[in-house]
């Protein structure tokens, strides 16, 4: 999809994509990060931003203590020095975030939409990472095996927007910017937004939380520019 517009008469859209275009009697943005290229609307209320990650694995297999949980890693190097971790199945680790190596170089993640370009400083923070901070992993010989970038959508009070599209309503829908916790709210929140669309019927019905709702006060609030 490259692009959405209002067909004649103002009871269908017009989905152009780079394989000829087509119509729509509704249309759901469910695009978060990138929402705002194809809705104006979200132009700086859903703003993309690049984050991190990356896959640590041991040659020697699994490492015992084996971790079981979800953490947030708060390094004693200052404040805003956190990452996320997720243990695999498998043994493996997945380790997000490193900001405070590249935050200050904002152009670089900042508004930025490319996913192919790793971000500096990144995965010299995470080779070693699990050597260095966890016990029973010293002589793992753990190591990075991959890592990537990824976009995400932040909002300006940190809260998606879901619903009807301010001035397309019944016709446009959104389920936008989840401020990298997606996996937390999408499924609910595409059934909410399936259930308008469906039944025609209102935001309210959906039992979603009132803060998710996109209104018009929302989007005048906007994100900074620096």
């Amino acid at each position: 999809m490259t692009a959405v517009r209002q067909a004649g008469g103002g009871c269908s859209s017009v989905i152009e994509t780079p394989r000829g275009s087509l119509r729509a009697r509704k249309v759901i943005f469910a695009t978060n990060a990138y929402t705002s290229g194809i809705c104006s609307l979200y132009r700086d209320t859903v703003v993309p931003y690049k984050g991190t990650a990356c896959h640590i694995t041991s040659p020697n297999g699994p490492v015992s203590p084996h971790l079981s949980h979800t953490y947030n890693i708060s390094y004693p190097i200052g404040p805003g020095h956190t990452d996320y971790l997720n243990p695999r199945p498998d043994g493996g680790i997945v380790v997000g975030g490193a900001k405070w190596r590249f935050e200050n170089e904002r152009s670089l993640w900042y508004q930025n939409y490319d996913d192919s370009v790793l971000l500096p400083g990144a995965k010299d923070h995470f080779d070693g990472l699990m050597q260095r901070y966890f016990k029973g992993w010293e002589h793992s010989n753990a190591q990075v095996d991959h890592i990537w970038t990824g976009i995400q959508g932040a909002t300006p009070d940190s809260q998606p927007h879901v619903g009807e599209v301010i001035g397309r309503e019944g016709q446009h829908y959104v389920l936008a910017g989840f401020n990298g916790g997606g996996n937390a709210l999408i499924f609910t929140c595409a059934r909410g937004v399936a259930k308008m669309v469906l039944h025609d019927t209102d935001y309210e019905s959906t039992g979603l939380p009132m803060m998710f709702k996109t209104t018009k006060e929302r989007l005048e609030e906007k994100m900074a520019t620096s």
